[in-house]
Protein backbone atom coordinates (compact mmCIF):
# COMPACT_ATOMS: atom_id res chain seq x y z
CA UNK A 1 0.00 0.00 0.00
CA UNK A 2 1.49 3.32 -1.08
CA UNK A 3 1.68 6.35 1.19
CA UNK A 4 -0.94 8.17 -0.92
CA UNK A 5 -3.34 5.22 -0.56
CA UNK A 6 -2.63 5.11 3.16
CA UNK A 7 -3.37 8.82 3.50
CA UNK A 8 -6.58 8.52 1.49
CA UNK A 9 -7.71 5.52 3.49
CA UNK A 10 -7.14 7.33 6.78
CA UNK A 11 -9.04 10.34 5.43
CA UNK A 12 -12.00 8.09 4.63
CA UNK A 13 -11.67 6.45 8.05
CA UNK A 14 -11.63 9.80 9.81
CA UNK A 15 -14.85 10.76 8.03
CA UNK A 16 -16.40 7.44 9.02
CA UNK A 17 -15.44 7.95 12.67
CA UNK A 18 -17.31 11.24 13.03
CA UNK A 19 -20.33 11.23 15.31
CA UNK A 20 -20.11 8.88 18.28
CA UNK A 21 -23.89 9.05 18.76
CA UNK A 22 -24.34 7.54 15.32
CA UNK A 23 -21.92 4.75 16.18
CA UNK A 24 -23.74 3.81 19.35
CA UNK A 25 -27.08 4.05 17.56
CA UNK A 26 -25.73 1.30 15.34
CA UNK A 27 -25.13 -0.84 18.42
CA UNK A 28 -28.76 -0.33 19.42
CA UNK A 29 -29.91 -1.35 15.95
CA UNK A 30 -27.94 -4.58 16.28
CA UNK A 31 -29.76 -5.45 19.49
CA UNK A 32 -32.94 -5.93 17.47
CA UNK A 33 -31.33 -8.16 14.80
CA UNK A 34 -31.61 -11.42 16.73
CA UNK A 35 -35.34 -11.10 17.40
CA UNK A 36 -35.98 -14.80 17.81
CA UNK A 37 -33.03 -15.20 20.20
CA UNK A 38 -34.42 -12.50 22.49
CA UNK A 39 -37.74 -14.34 22.90
CA UNK A 40 -38.54 -17.09 25.30
CA UNK A 41 -39.08 -20.59 23.89
CA UNK A 42 -42.84 -20.36 23.49
CA UNK A 43 -42.73 -16.95 21.78
CA UNK A 44 -40.00 -18.08 19.39
CA UNK A 45 -41.92 -21.23 18.47
CA UNK A 46 -45.09 -19.22 17.79
CA UNK A 47 -43.16 -16.84 15.51
CA UNK A 48 -41.51 -19.68 13.60
CA UNK A 49 -44.85 -21.45 13.10
CA UNK A 50 -46.35 -18.20 11.85
CA UNK A 51 -43.52 -17.74 9.36
CA UNK A 52 -43.81 -21.34 8.17
CA UNK A 53 -47.51 -20.82 7.56
CA UNK A 54 -46.95 -17.80 5.34
CA UNK A 55 -47.34 -18.18 1.59
CA UNK A 56 -44.01 -18.54 -0.15
CA UNK A 57 -42.25 -20.33 2.71
CA UNK A 58 -39.82 -22.85 1.23
CA UNK A 59 -37.87 -25.77 2.56
CA UNK A 60 -34.19 -25.04 3.28
CA UNK A 61 -32.01 -25.10 0.16
CA UNK A 62 -28.32 -25.81 -0.28
CA UNK A 63 -27.70 -22.06 -0.07
CA UNK A 64 -29.68 -21.92 3.17
CA UNK A 65 -27.60 -24.81 4.53
CA UNK A 66 -24.39 -22.93 3.72
CA UNK A 67 -25.78 -19.83 5.42
CA UNK A 68 -26.49 -21.91 8.54
CA UNK A 69 -22.90 -23.20 8.57
CA UNK A 70 -21.61 -19.64 8.13
CA UNK A 71 -23.72 -18.46 11.06
CA UNK A 72 -22.33 -21.18 13.34
CA UNK A 73 -18.76 -20.18 12.38
CA UNK A 74 -19.46 -16.45 12.89
CA UNK A 75 -20.76 -17.11 16.39
CA UNK A 76 -17.74 -19.27 17.20
CA UNK A 77 -15.19 -16.67 16.11
CA UNK A 78 -17.18 -14.02 17.97
CA UNK A 79 -16.76 -16.00 21.18
CA UNK A 80 -13.02 -16.32 20.53
CA UNK A 81 -12.70 -12.53 20.73
CA UNK A 82 -13.07 -12.80 24.52
CA UNK A 83 -9.52 -14.23 24.76
CA UNK A 84 -7.06 -12.05 26.67
CA UNK A 85 -3.88 -13.06 24.80
CA UNK A 86 -3.12 -13.69 21.14
CA UNK A 87 -2.08 -17.32 21.66
CA UNK A 88 -5.29 -17.94 23.57
CA UNK A 89 -7.27 -16.27 20.79
CA UNK A 90 -5.69 -18.44 18.09
CA UNK A 91 -6.45 -21.56 20.12
CA UNK A 92 -10.04 -20.49 20.77
CA UNK A 93 -10.50 -19.66 17.10
CA UNK A 94 -9.39 -23.12 15.96
CA UNK A 95 -11.40 -24.97 18.62
CA UNK A 96 -14.43 -22.76 18.06
CA UNK A 97 -14.54 -23.40 14.33
CA UNK A 98 -14.24 -27.15 14.89
CA UNK A 99 -17.08 -27.02 17.43
CA UNK A 100 -19.14 -24.91 15.02
CA UNK A 101 -19.09 -27.72 12.48
CA UNK A 102 -20.10 -30.24 15.11
CA UNK A 103 -23.02 -28.00 16.10
CA UNK A 104 -23.97 -27.75 12.45
CA UNK A 105 -24.12 -31.56 12.16
CA UNK A 106 -27.83 -31.62 11.20
CA UNK A 107 -26.92 -29.34 8.29
CA UNK A 108 -23.58 -30.68 7.15
CA UNK A 109 -24.07 -34.17 8.61
CA UNK A 110 -21.39 -36.19 6.85
CA UNK A 111 -18.77 -33.44 7.12
CA UNK A 112 -19.14 -32.88 10.87
CA UNK A 113 -19.57 -36.51 11.90
CA UNK A 114 -16.85 -37.96 9.69
CA UNK A 115 -14.25 -35.32 10.52
CA UNK A 116 -14.80 -35.50 14.30
CA UNK A 117 -12.71 -32.91 16.17
CA UNK A 118 -9.84 -32.78 13.64
CA UNK A 119 -10.20 -29.29 12.20
CA UNK A 120 -7.87 -29.78 9.23
CA UNK A 121 -9.81 -32.89 8.19
CA UNK A 122 -13.12 -31.05 7.74
CA UNK A 123 -13.53 -30.56 3.97
CA UNK A 124 -14.82 -27.01 4.19
CA UNK A 125 -12.71 -23.93 3.41
CA UNK A 126 -13.50 -22.18 6.70
CA UNK A 127 -12.27 -25.16 8.71
CA UNK A 128 -9.19 -25.73 6.59
CA UNK A 129 -8.10 -22.08 6.66
CA UNK A 130 -8.66 -21.90 10.43
CA UNK A 131 -6.43 -24.96 10.78
CA UNK A 132 -3.74 -23.48 8.54
CA UNK A 133 -3.73 -20.21 10.46
CA UNK A 134 -3.53 -22.06 13.78
CA UNK A 135 -0.55 -24.05 12.49
CA UNK A 136 1.15 -20.85 11.40
CA UNK A 137 0.62 -19.09 14.73
CA UNK A 138 4.00 -19.92 16.24
CA UNK A 139 5.83 -18.94 13.04
CA UNK A 140 3.95 -15.64 12.86
CA UNK A 141 4.69 -14.94 16.51
CA UNK A 142 8.39 -15.65 16.01
CA UNK A 143 8.53 -13.30 13.03
CA UNK A 144 6.82 -10.55 15.03
CA UNK A 145 9.30 -10.99 17.88
CA UNK A 146 12.22 -10.89 15.46
CA UNK A 147 10.94 -7.65 13.99
CA UNK A 148 10.32 -6.24 17.47
CA UNK A 149 6.66 -5.44 16.81
CA UNK A 150 3.65 -5.76 19.11
CA UNK A 151 1.84 -9.11 19.50
CA UNK A 152 -1.14 -7.71 17.58
CA UNK A 153 1.08 -7.86 14.49
CA UNK A 154 0.75 -11.64 14.72
CA UNK A 155 -2.99 -11.33 14.26
CA UNK A 156 -2.63 -8.94 11.36
CA UNK A 157 -0.26 -11.31 9.57
CA UNK A 158 -2.65 -14.18 10.23
CA UNK A 159 -5.51 -12.07 8.84
CA UNK A 160 -3.48 -11.37 5.69
CA UNK A 161 -2.83 -15.07 5.15
CA UNK A 162 -6.46 -15.98 5.76
CA UNK A 163 -7.58 -13.19 3.42
CA UNK A 164 -5.26 -14.43 0.68
CA UNK A 165 -6.76 -17.91 0.99
CA UNK A 166 -10.32 -16.60 1.26
CA UNK A 167 -9.84 -14.55 -1.92
CA UNK A 168 -9.80 -17.94 -3.64
CA UNK A 169 -12.50 -19.52 -1.45
CA UNK A 170 -15.04 -16.92 -0.21
CA UNK A 171 -16.78 -19.46 2.06
CA UNK A 172 -13.87 -18.98 4.46
CA UNK A 173 -14.67 -15.29 4.92
CA UNK A 174 -15.97 -15.73 8.53
CA UNK A 175 -12.47 -16.78 9.63
CA UNK A 176 -11.01 -13.63 8.08
CA UNK A 177 -13.74 -11.58 9.77
CA UNK A 178 -12.81 -13.04 13.15
CA UNK A 179 -9.11 -12.28 12.68
CA UNK A 180 -9.78 -8.73 11.46
CA UNK A 181 -12.20 -8.15 14.35
CA UNK A 182 -9.42 -9.26 16.71
CA UNK A 183 -7.02 -6.91 14.91
CA UNK A 184 -9.45 -4.08 15.70
CA UNK A 185 -10.41 -5.01 19.26
CA UNK A 186 -7.07 -6.55 20.27
CA UNK A 187 -7.34 -7.81 23.86
CA UNK A 188 -10.13 -5.37 24.70
CA UNK A 189 -12.79 -7.78 23.46
CA UNK A 190 -12.86 -9.41 26.88
CA UNK A 191 -14.50 -6.25 28.26
CA UNK A 192 -17.27 -6.28 25.66
CA UNK A 193 -20.56 -8.15 25.90
CA UNK A 194 -21.14 -11.29 23.79
CA UNK A 195 -23.58 -9.28 21.66
CA UNK A 196 -20.93 -6.62 20.98
CA UNK A 197 -18.35 -9.24 20.01
CA UNK A 198 -20.82 -10.92 17.67
CA UNK A 199 -21.73 -7.51 16.23
CA UNK A 200 -18.04 -6.87 15.56
CA UNK A 201 -17.66 -10.02 13.46
CA UNK A 202 -20.87 -9.36 11.57
CA UNK A 203 -19.81 -5.83 10.74
CA UNK A 204 -16.46 -7.02 9.45
CA UNK A 205 -18.33 -9.59 7.35
CA UNK A 206 -20.50 -6.79 5.95
CA UNK A 207 -17.36 -4.76 5.21
CA UNK A 208 -15.84 -7.69 3.33
CA UNK A 209 -18.97 -8.13 1.24
CA UNK A 210 -19.08 -4.42 0.47
CA UNK A 211 -15.53 -4.32 -0.94
CA UNK A 212 -15.99 -7.69 -2.68
CA UNK A 213 -19.05 -6.41 -4.51
CA UNK A 214 -16.87 -3.60 -5.89
CA UNK A 215 -13.83 -5.60 -7.04
CA UNK A 216 -14.65 -9.30 -6.68
CA UNK A 217 -13.68 -11.96 -4.10
CA UNK A 218 -10.15 -10.58 -3.82
CA UNK A 219 -11.63 -7.56 -2.07
CA UNK A 220 -11.31 -9.47 1.21
CA UNK A 221 -7.55 -8.77 1.04
CA UNK A 222 -8.29 -5.10 1.74
CA UNK A 223 -9.72 -5.75 5.22
CA UNK A 224 -6.47 -6.05 7.25
CA UNK A 225 -5.24 -2.82 5.62
CA UNK A 226 -8.48 -1.00 6.38
CA UNK A 227 -8.38 -2.31 9.96
CA UNK A 228 -4.81 -1.05 10.41
CA UNK A 229 -5.90 2.39 9.22
CA UNK A 230 -8.96 2.38 11.51
CA UNK A 231 -6.74 1.53 14.47
CA UNK A 232 -4.46 4.48 13.76
CA UNK A 233 -7.37 6.87 13.28
CA UNK A 234 -9.16 5.57 16.38
CA UNK A 235 -6.03 6.09 18.49
CA UNK A 236 -5.78 9.69 17.28
CA UNK A 237 -9.48 10.49 17.76
CA UNK A 238 -10.11 8.48 20.92
CA UNK A 239 -12.77 6.31 19.27
CA UNK A 240 -14.23 3.76 21.73
CA UNK A 241 -13.10 0.19 21.09
CA UNK A 242 -16.68 -1.08 20.68
CA UNK A 243 -17.26 1.48 17.92
CA UNK A 244 -14.27 0.52 15.75
CA UNK A 245 -16.03 -2.30 13.80
CA UNK A 246 -18.74 0.18 12.78
CA UNK A 247 -16.04 2.63 11.66
CA UNK A 248 -14.39 -0.14 9.64
CA UNK A 249 -17.71 -0.97 7.96
CA UNK A 250 -18.37 2.61 6.96
CA UNK A 251 -14.79 3.04 5.77
CA UNK A 252 -15.10 -0.12 3.66
CA UNK A 253 -18.33 1.20 2.17
CA UNK A 254 -16.55 4.42 1.21
CA UNK A 255 -13.67 2.41 -0.27
CA UNK A 256 -16.15 0.36 -2.29
CA UNK A 257 -17.44 3.56 -3.85
CA UNK A 258 -13.94 4.09 -5.27
CA UNK A 259 -13.20 0.89 -7.24
CA UNK A 260 -9.73 2.11 -8.19
CA UNK A 261 -8.73 2.44 -4.54
CA UNK A 262 -10.50 -0.82 -3.64
CA UNK A 263 -8.59 -2.65 -6.37
CA UNK A 264 -5.25 -1.32 -5.13
CA UNK A 265 -6.03 -2.30 -1.54
CA UNK A 266 -7.06 -5.76 -2.77
CA UNK A 267 -3.65 -6.53 -4.24
CA UNK A 268 -1.88 -9.51 -2.62
CA UNK A 269 0.56 -8.87 0.21
CA UNK A 270 3.99 -10.35 -0.65
CA UNK A 271 4.45 -11.77 2.87
CA UNK A 272 1.01 -13.39 2.75
CA UNK A 273 1.77 -14.93 -0.65
CA UNK A 274 5.04 -16.31 0.71
CA UNK A 275 3.31 -17.98 3.63
CA UNK A 276 0.46 -19.30 1.49
CA UNK A 277 2.91 -20.90 -0.92
CA UNK A 278 4.50 -22.63 2.04
CA UNK A 279 1.29 -24.15 3.36
CA UNK A 280 -0.50 -24.88 0.10
CA UNK A 281 -4.04 -23.99 -0.87
CA UNK A 282 -7.50 -25.04 0.20
CA UNK A 283 -8.88 -28.46 -0.66
CA UNK A 284 -12.54 -27.42 -0.77
CA UNK A 285 -12.48 -27.39 -4.57
CA UNK A 286 -10.18 -29.01 -7.10
CA UNK A 287 -10.22 -28.83 -10.90
CA UNK A 288 -9.18 -31.67 -13.19
CA UNK A 289 -8.58 -30.97 -16.88
CA UNK A 290 -9.08 -33.53 -19.61
CA UNK A 291 -8.36 -33.50 -23.32
CA UNK A 292 -11.14 -31.75 -25.15
CA UNK A 293 -13.48 -28.92 -24.20
CA UNK A 294 -14.47 -30.48 -20.86
CA UNK A 295 -13.85 -29.30 -17.32
CA UNK A 296 -15.14 -31.17 -14.27
CA UNK A 297 -15.31 -29.48 -10.89
CA UNK A 298 -15.32 -31.68 -7.77
CA UNK A 299 -16.59 -30.15 -4.54
CA UNK A 300 -16.45 -31.63 -1.04
CA UNK A 301 -19.90 -32.58 0.21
Amino acid sequence: MTQSDRDLLEELGAEAAEGESELFAAEEEFASEDLVESMDGEEAQDLLEELEGEEGFEEPTEAADEFAVEDHVIRAVGQALAAEGEDEFMGRLARGVAQAFRRAAPVVGKIARAAAPVLSAIPHPAAQIAAQVANLASQLRAEAETLGVAPVATVRRAAEVAAELAAREPRAMPVVAGLVARQLLQNRGVALSPAQRLAAVRRVMAAARSVSRAVGPEGVRALPKIAESVNRTAAAKGTPVAAKPAVLLRTAQRVAQRPDLAARLARPEPRALRLVRGIGGVDGQRKLRFAGPVEITIRAL
